[in-house]
């Protein structure tokens, strides 16, 4: 099974076993066993209260910390949510925590906590063996983190608003397990933040304007997000450092750096989603998607435009499988692979449209190398498809078409096997190794060490229907590029 299948199935796992206990909760509704009113004591309460109590609270305004180590249930009575903020600094404004090996199982609903001036902890704590049931709630400008999850303490957190809070909205830490579902996670430090072994699965949430990034998972954590709009974080909506991830059906764009980042070992899967927007900064370094170290990506099914830099970029040795995408209109190169200090970035794209980019449509250099099999690459105000340093490419049964630039040049010592594609309608040469020096594309640093391979290609020249502009081939020995036999160009040292 593939391991972001994986991560699905077992998050899959965690959810219904989350939501079991959450619809448990819900199904049970006892009339209150302690009414609290403006003026008394909440912890009060929840000390006299027994096992599986339930604590109504009325509508009001109170100053403490609370702490619960016994499985109850703490909801709004009135129609105004009560208030909540602590008055300890550094101390969790809620702390739930498990004295011993017992679980303990506690629901909250309908409450509002935030901080204060004296308050620079965290608005809910839950640690150790612990299935917290969090719901209709909003956690609000705390100096710290609006919910911390440690340790094996697990949660549903659904429908909720995280705002304005110094630190992440939601961080799970150690092996902390959480299913978020509808909530606002805005406004604050990082929004969502998984870190070590942590596992959570992220659906039909808001996670926006966020100064440290969107969502982020470090270590060897696992994150599902699905269904979820991501924008103006920064420096990025999603980042993986190390982990594994799966997104899908989600719209990320619109924030400052990049939509989503995977960086190290990390592994991801991103399905049916649209990123665009992104790289509001306009600098070197930023693009819809970065790929970089050893991860390894399946990007499927999604729309990657209108960034402001590149739309995919591949760094270093990271092995991205692209399918069935569109990369269009963004402001740099659609795909970008740049294998720098021989780490061979390795991509396989498959069945994409490439198109009306700003720069080249697929480039590669140094040390990197891709297939390109079944694409479309047309329209860019570049090259279409660009190879050069030592870079390698395979190109099968494409299109190549309408570029302003070349629709295929292969430079410097890089190497192509081209075979069954249809190159038409560019604005200099159909396919060039090097290139002319009396054409528009000349660089003084074109000569060619290269190598070309490849037979059955359809490359028309200036005189022919649908013809490239300057010329089929540059150099003329291409020629065999239009033949069935094929032939080859080596012009290695």
């Amino acid at each position: 099974m593939h391991r972001g299948l994986a991560v699905v199935a077992v998050l899959a796992a965690l959810f219904s076993v989350l939501m079991d206990s959450g619809t448990a909760a819900a199904e049970e509704t006892p009339s209150c066993t302690i009414t609290v009113q403006p003026g008394e004591s909440i912890q009060a309460a929840i000390d006299a209260a027994p096992e599986g109590a339930l604590i109504c609270l009325a509508s009001g305004e109170w100053q403490e910390n609370l702490t619960i180590s016994k499985s109850l249930t703490i909801r709004s009575q009135g129609t105004l949510a009560p208030w909540i903020s602590g008055q300890e600094e550094d101390v969790p404004a809620i702390s739930i925590y498990s004295r011993g090996e017992e679980e303990v199982v506690v629901s909250l609903s309908g409450l509002a906590e935030t901080g204060n001036e004296l308050d620079s902890g965290t608005g809910l704590n839950v640690a150790g063996n612990v299935k917290a049931i969090v719901t209709n709630c909003e956690f609000l400008e705390n100096g710290a983190c609006g919910i911390s999850l440690q340790d094996s303490a697990q949660a549903t957190i659904t429908n909720c608003e995280i705002l304005g809070n110094s630190a992440a909205g939601i961080s799970l830490s150690g092996g902390a397990q959480a299913t978020i579902t509808d909530c606002d996670v805005s406004l604050n430090s990082t929004g969502i933040e998984l870190l070590d072994s942590a596992q959570a699965s992220i659906t039909g949430c808001t996670v926006s304007d966020n100064t440290w990034n969107g969502v982020m998972l470090w270590d060897s954590a696992q994150g599902v997000v699905e269904r979820c709009y991501l924008s103006e974080n920064a420096p990025g909506g999603i980042v993986l450092l190390g982990a594994q991830g799966t997104i899908i059906d989600c719209t990320v764009g619109w924030n400052a750096l990049a939509g989503i980042v995977a960086q190290f070992e990390s592994q991801v899967v991103i399905t049916d989603c649209y990123v665009g927007g992104n790289a509001l900064d306009k600098q070197d370094g930023q693009a819809g998607i970065i790929l970089s170290g050893s991860t390894k990506a399946t990007i499927t099914g999604c729309v990657v435009a209108w960034n402001r830099k590149t739309g995919i970029w591949v760094r270093g040795s990271a092995q991205p499988t692209i399918a069935d995408c569109t990369v269009s209109n963004n402001a740099g190169n659609g795909v970008l692979l740049e294998g720098w200090l021989w780490s061979e970035a390795t991509a396989t794209i498959v069945g994409c449209t490439i198109s009306g980019n700003w720069d080249t449509g697929i480039e590669l250099w140094d040390w990197a190398t891709a297939t390109i099999d079944v694409c479309t690459v047309s329209e860019n105000w570049g090259t279409g498809i660009e190879l050069s340093d030592s870079a390698r490419a395979t190109i099968i049964d494409c299109a190549v078409c309408e570029n302003t630039g070349a629709g295929v040049t292969i430079l410097h010592s890089a190497q192509a096997a081209v075979e069954g594609t249809t190159i038409l309608r560019n604005g200099t040469y159909g396919i060039a190794s090097g290139v002319n020096p009396c054409s528009p594309d000349f660089l003084l640093s074109s000569v060619f060490t290269g190598r070309v391979i490849g037979r059955w290609n359809t490359i028309p020249g200036p005189d022919e229907p649908n013809g490239n502009k300057l010329g089929a081939a540059w150099p003329d020995e291409l020629s065999f590029l239009m033949t069935e036999e094929g032939g080859e160009l080596d012009q290695r040292e």
